[in-house]
C-alpha cells in the first residue's frame, strides 16, 4: 500500500486529457459535416439544391396527375392527342418549374373511356426537353 501512495501525479493531466480528447471529438464531427451534407444533396433534386434556406432532408417530389376530357368532341387523330398530351405535360411544367416534380402523368377520357396515357418522369423531362414540344408546333 505504500509504494502506491508514492506514485508521482502530475496536477492538471486529467484536464490535459479532457480537453485534447474535446478538441479530437469537435474536429471529427465538423469533418463529417460536409460528407452527410454530400450525402443529402445526393438525392435532391435540381430546385431542392439550390432552395434556401438549404434543408438537410430532400422533399419527397410531386407526381402530377392531368386528366384531359374529350367529350362532346370528335375523336382525333393519334398525332393530335400526342400534341394534346405534349402540351398539358409542357405547360404544366412550366407553371410549376419551382416545385420538385418526379413525374407527369397526363389520361386522355372520352366518354367515361381512357383514350391515352402519357407518362413523363422528371429526368426524361429535364434530358428531352428540346425534343419535346417543338416550339413550331406549340407557339
Amino acid at each position: 500500500m505504500a509504494a502506491r501512495n508514492k506514485r508521482i501525479r502530475e496536477r492538471g493531466a486529467l484536464s490535459v486529457k479532457i480537453v485534447s480528447y474535446s478538441v479530437a471529438a469537435f474536429f471529427i464531427i465538423v469533418s463529417v459535416i460536409p460528407l452527410l451534407w454530400m450525402i443529402s444533396s445526393s438525392m435532391k433534386d435540381n430546385i431542392s439544391i439550390y432552395k434556401f434556406p438549404p434543408t438537410w432532408v430532400p422533399k419527397v417530389p410531386k407526381s402530377v396527375n392531368i386528366t384531359l376530357n374529350y367529350d362532346g368532341t370528335k375523336l382525333q387523330k393519334p398525332e393530335e392527342l400526342e400534341l394534346d398530351a405534349m402540351e398539358a405535360i409542357w405547360f404544366t411544367w412550366k407553371k410549376m418549374q419551382n416545385e420538385a416534380i418526379g413525374s407527369m402523368r397526363v389520361t386522355g377520357i372520352k366518354d367515361g373511356h381512357v383514350v391515352y396515357i402519357a407518362y413523363m418522369p422528371a429526368y426524361n423531362f429535364t434530358i428531352g426537353r428540346p425534343q419535346i414540344v417543338p416550339t413550331k408546333l406549340a407557339t
